[in-house]
């Protein structure tokens, strides 16, 4: 067994994951909803690029999934007649896709396919189908599970 001294550690920790994602922030631009879509267009606000990314920003899964898991949670309320969040969302599982790199940080489209929803009591159980793209033709397709209460 190899132990992985300190110094070690940092030359190999993702500058990302410990001071870039901390300094991304995102916003939601445009919100459609009709039956069991929802479509809506993101920016990010502040991004951070890796240094050893030669093509400069990526969307990564963190705020990918932090806007879709936003986006379920209106769909959910509107769906169920609330004026404002007044439930929590809890996911159970997700998936994730890459397909192609998403490299534009503004004009991010999101749509989402309720597959099924249900009620049982006073929670609401869904499976969600979701597909991100940008103007490049970057795409992450994915599902969650999730229920309110």
């Amino acid at each position: 067994m190899k132990k992985i001294s300190s110094e070690e550690i940092s030359k190999y920790t993702s500058l990302y994951l410990t001071v870039g994602r901390k300094k991304e922030s995102w916003s939601l631009d445009d919100v459609e909803m009709e039956g069991d879509a929802l479509h809506a267009t993101i920016s990010m606000n502040s991004i951070y690029s890796s240094p050893t990314d030669i093509g400069g920003f990526h969307l990564s899964i963190f705020p990918a999934l932090e806007f879709v898991s936003q986006l379920i949670i209106i769909y959910f309320h509107v769906w169920a007649g609330l004026s404002e969040k007044t439930q929590e969302a809890w996911m159970i599982e997700s998936k994730i896709r890459y397909q192609k790199v998403i490299r534009s940080h503004l004009n991010i489209k999101v749509s989402i396919k309720v597959r099924n929803i249900k009620k049982v009591g006073k929670r609401l159980y869904s499976i969600v189908e979701f597909k991100i793209t940008d103007d490049l033709d970057g795409i992450f397709e994915g599902e969650i599970k999730a229920f309110i209460a």
